[in-house]
Formats: C-alpha cells, sequence, structure tokens
C-alpha cells in the first residue's frame, strides 16, 4: 500500500472515531459543548437576588400586585392579568440540573446538585436528549420552544413549562415516573399534569409512582414565585415531571436506547393540554390568589383565576 492511500485511510479512521466521541459526549452528558444545539433562554437575574434563608417573601420584587378590589376575601394576593401578544403558543423545557455552576446566589444551594447516574450514564446527558426530541416534535407543529437551564428566567411566562429530570434510588429497585406541581397559582396546573400524566403512562408503559412524589417536587423551586426570582409566573402551567429511575435496568433501557417513545408522550401531553386550554384563557384574568400555606403543602385544589 503506497504512502499516500495509508495516510487517507489513516486520516479516515480518525474521522470515524472522533465522531463517534462526538456522539458519546452528547450522549452521555459530557462538557456542555453542545449549549447552541439547545439555545437556552439566558436567565436575567440580580447578582443581588434575596437568599432562600431570608423568610420576608421577596416577591414583589419579581411579579405586580395589584391593590385588592372591593370584595376581595382578606389576605389574598391579586396579580394582574399580562400582557400578551399574539402569535405561536410558547412552551419551555428545562433540563433538570443543567448549568447549575451558573446560578445566582438565591439558588446557590443547587450548585452541588449535578443529579443522579448510573454507570456511564448521568441525569443531565440523558434529559438533554429526551428534551431535545420533545423539542423538535412541538416545533414541528408550530410551538415556539425554549430550553431552560436550572436559572429560570425571573417571571418566565409561557403556556406551558415542564421540568424533566430523572430518579435514581441507589438500587434499581423503583420504577416508575411521578409529577408534581405548586400551588398559590394559575387554576390550570392539575389539568397539565393530568394530560402529560396520561399521555406519558400510555406511551411509556411506565407505572405511576404516587408514593414517591417527594415534598421537594411538591415545593419545587420553579414554582414558587413568590420566594424566588428564578420563578415561573404564576400564569404559566408548571409542572415537574421525574420521566423514570435511572438506576432501574427497565427505565433506564427506555429512557437510553428509545428516549423518542419518552418524547412522544411527554409532547403528546403538552399538545392536548394546549388544545384543550386556549391563550385566552390562560392569560386574560388577574389572579386571586389565598394566603401563604405552611410549608410544602399539597398539590390538591389550584386556586381560580378571577376577571
Amino acid at each position: 500500500m503506497n504512502r499516500r492511500v495509508s495516510n487517507v485511510l489513516l486520516i479516515a479512521a480518525v474521522l470515524v472515531a472522533s465522531g463517534a466521541l462526538v456522539s458519546a459526549i452528547w450522549r452521555y452528558g459530557g462538557p456542555d459543548i453542545f449549549a447552541k444545539r439547545l439555545e437556552p433562554i439566558r436567565p436575567a437575574v440580580e447578582a443581588s437576588a434575596p437568599d432562600p434563608d431570608d423568610l420576608p417573601n421577596t416577591f414583589a420584587a419579581s411579579q405586580p400586585i395589584m391593590s385588592p378590589k372591593p370584595g376581595d376575601p382578606p389576605g389574598y394576593t391579586r396579580i394582574p392579568a399580562p400582557s400578551v401578544e399574539a402569535g405561536p403558543r410558547r412552551v419551555g423545557i428545562q433540563i433538570g440540573h443543567w448549568q447549575t455552576d451558573n446560578v445566582p446566589p438565591e439558588l446557590r444551594r443547587l450548585e452541588i446538585q449535578t443529579g443522579t447516574s448510573w454507570g456511564q450514564y448521568t441525569e443531565v446527558g440523558v434529559t438533554q436528549d429526551i428534551a431535545v426530541r420533545v423539542g423538535d416534535l412541538l416545533e414541528s407543529h408550530g410551538y415556539i420552544v425554549d430550553y431552560l437551564p436550572t436559572t429560570v428566567p425571573q417571571g418566565y411566562l409561557a403556556d406551558v413549562f415542564i421540568a424533566l429530570h430523572m430518579d435514581g434510588d441507589g438500587t434499581g429497585e423503583n420504577s416508575g415516573f411521578k409529577m408534581a406541581h405548586g400551588s398559590r397559582r394559575g387554576p390550570y396546573e392539575e389539568q397539565l399534569l393530568d394530560d402529560v400524566k396520561a399521555e406519558y403512562g400510555a406511551a411509556t408503559g411506565l407505572d405511576y409512582d404516587q408514593l414517591h412524589v417527594s415534598r421537594a417536587m411538591l415545593g419545587y423551586y420553579a414554582f414558587s414565585w413568590q420566594r424566588f426570582r428564578s420563578a415561573t409566573s404564576p400564569f404559566t402551567p408548571s409542572v415537574i415531571l421525574e420521566m423514570g429511575y435511572l438506576s432501574n435496568d427497565g427505565d433506564r433501557d427506555l429512557a437510553v436506547n428509545h428516549g423518542d417513545v419518552l418524547a412522544r408522550g411527554i409532547a403528546n401531553g403538552i399538545e392536548r393540554f394546549l388544545s384543550e386550554v386556549p391563550s385566552t384563557e390562560l392569560f386574560s384574568k388577574d389572579l386571586l390568589l389565598p394566603p401563604t400555606r405552611p410549608a410544602f403543602p399539597s398539590a390538591s385544589p389550584s386556586p381560580s383565576a378571577t376577571p
């Protein structure tokens, strides 16, 4: 074999190996060199954001609060309906634990919470892959998709917000998916949860793991607009979805090798919700929210919107 042919074959082998390496980095959540593909919203959060240990509420700085109207119950908070321009509907997909090294002071406790892992698989890597698949499906149907890191843009306003995560129990025994939404928010949180739950369960065949829905899920910071600036608007229907257990062989195989199945279930649930609830219903009425409840309230009835 002459030297020119040998050199060509060597270069080809290097290119093939490089392609495999890039694919592996993307799949398993290595260095975040694919941030441009995901095009995250860059949150504008002040460096002087309040510390979560500061007990007095700071929500007045991040949400406009109206004076009570005649007939409003004592202690209730009235939030004016936002001004929303007509156009394609918007979906925010948060990739759990993505860019925890770039959070504001109020979220500093999350810096070390980089997510679960099992062998060569990381929560961030698997979740990134599924998030992009969900986004591609939604964009193909005309929706605008924002890929969000750990830091949520202050008062993020969209037709849907969904935080995607993978769980782990350290043993491989637990299986299934879990969901939760917050309290003191708009009236459509439960409907979004139910729609995604139904479609995701049907698509994946996974059981719903109600037993392990935690207080941390119910009190997820991105729902807590009254406590954190890095949170969604109370007008934005918002849920968290633990898509399965990375520590479980069956759940992991489904997420890693059949990500399109998970993505289809999530996208179907979101589109089902959007078909049921128009933007005019989400954003046309003030919210009248009850007084603050004790820490980590249950996800029972959501507050109602009022004219």
